[in-house]
C-alpha cells in the first residue's frame, strides 16, 4: 500500500443551490484504493472519508448498501444501484434540512419518518416482491424530487405522505 493523500474540496450541486448551501468532499487515496466522503463542513467530509478507510483498511467496496432502514436510500442506493450521494437523495436531504425542518408539522413528519422507515424497509425486504416495491417506490422518489425541483414544496410534502402511506400500506397486506 502506498503513502495516503487526502484533498478536501467545496462542491454545490444543483439541489444547493436551489435551497442555498454547498458541501464539502474528502477523498482520501493510497495509489490502489480511493474513498470519498461529503459533508456540510470540511472537518465533517473528512471524518466521514477517514472513518469509511479506517473501516475497509481503504477498500473502496464498503459502500453503503442501502440496508440504514431509511426506504428512500434503500430504493435508491440498494435497489436502483445508485451512489448514497445521488442527486436523488441530496435533494431530498436538502428538503428535509432546510424546508421540512423549518416548518412546525415538518418536524413531526421527519420524526415520525425516522420512527416507521426501519419497520417498513424490514417488512417489504421479506415480500417476495421486494424489488417491484422498490422499483416503484423509486418513481415515486422521482416523482417527488420533481416537485421540490419545481417549487411546489408542500406537493412534495403530501406526496412523501402519500408514498409512506402506501407502503406501509404494503406491510399490512
Amino acid at each position: 500500500m502506498g503513502e495516503k493523500t487526502s484533498k478536501t474540496e467545496k462542491e454545490t450541486f444543483l439541489d444547493e443551490r436551489i435551497f442555498g448551501g454547498h458541501h464539502y468532499k474528502t477523498t482520501i487515496s493510497d495509489n490502489e484504493k480511493k474513498v470519498e466522503g461529503r459533508g456540510r463542513t470540511s472537518e465533517e467530509s473528512q471524518k466521514v472519508a477517514s472513518d469509511k478507510s479506517d473501516k475497509s483498511g481503504g477498500d473502496s467496496s464498503s459502500e453503503s448498501s442501502g440496508s440504514s432502514g431509511c426506504y428512500l436510500t434503500t430504493a435508491c442506493v440498494r435497489v436502483m444501484g445508485l451512489p448514497d450521494d445521488c442527486l436523488e437523495l441530496n435533494i431530498l436531504r436538502n428538503f428535509r434540512d432546510n424546508y421540512l425542518m423549518s416548518q412546525p408539522l415538518g418536524k413531526k413528519a421527519v420524526k415520525e419518518y425516522y420512527k416507521i422507515a426501519p419497520g417498513i424497509v424490514q417488512c417489504i425486504d421479506k415480500r417476495k416482491d421486494a424489488q417491484s416495491i422498490w422499483q416503484d417506490t423509486y418513481k415515486d422518489i422521482g416523482h417527488a424530487v420533481s416537485l421540490i425541483l419545481s417549487g411546489d414544496f408542500e406537493g412534495a410534502s403530501k406526496h412523501y405522505k402519500q408514498m409512506t402511506s402506501k407502503l406501509q400500506d404494503k406491510c399490512l397486506d
